[in-house]
């Protein structure tokens, strides 16, 4: 459960979170496997740490579309449960209302999102919702960083420096535009 809840903080995948806590507990334990989506499971679960964030987005544009100023800007592994993928495309396709959609388990979930409320202390700002759509971009950008990191551990700097050079560079890029969006979420910008 601790795993799960780091994964969550970390916007991290729980397997590669699971993998690395056993690592420095000086443990090769298998990751938990994660259960697939059934067709009766394809609601995500509200309580998902890892989802949260995700969530919340997508609650903050169905409600107050006018304040999610970076919408647009969020890349396509912003959002990581399927069925928020598909709402995003729905989204990203036009569907302002529930007429708009014709699926039934994505009316069900745009619904749900439209009338829960936003996770807040207080009033709803454009502050507020800056930082959480800054954060999901983040988690994003860090997913991409890590997938960055990965191949360029398997390029040979020796062998093939021109793609070494151009990886190295789009992967400090991506570092650059990370701290930027952390300052954003953490609201010192």
């Amino acid at each position: 459960e601790y795993v799960k809840q780091l994964s969550g903080w970390l916007g991290m995948d729980l397997e590669t979170v699971a993998t690395s806590v056993a690592q420095l507990a000086g443990k090769q334990v298998a990751p938990k496997e994660v259960p697939t989506q059934t067709v009766g499971n394809w609601r995500p679960d509200p309580k998902e740490p890892t989802l949260i964030l995700e969530r919340e987005v997508l609650k903050a544009k169905l409600q107050i579309p006018t304040v999610v100023s970076g919408w647009s800007k969020l890349p396509a592994n912003a959002f990581s449960h399927p069925a928020y993928q598909s709402l995003r495309g729905a989204i990203d396709g036009g569907a302002s209302n529930i007429d708009d959609i014709t699926n039934d388990e994505l009316r069900s979930l745009f619904t749900e999102l439209s009338v829960e409320p936003v996770r807040t202390d207080g009033e709803i700002s454009d502050k507020y919702v800056d930082s959480i759509v800054a954060r999901l971009h983040e988690v994003a950008i860090s997913r991409t960083i890590a997938d960055t990191k990965s191949k360029l551990q398997r390029i040979n700097p020796t062998e093939n420096e021109v793609e070494y050079q151009q990886l190295f560079a789009h992967l400090v890029a991506l570092e650059s535009e990370r701290r930027t969006l952390r300052d954003i979420a953490l609201g010192s910008i």
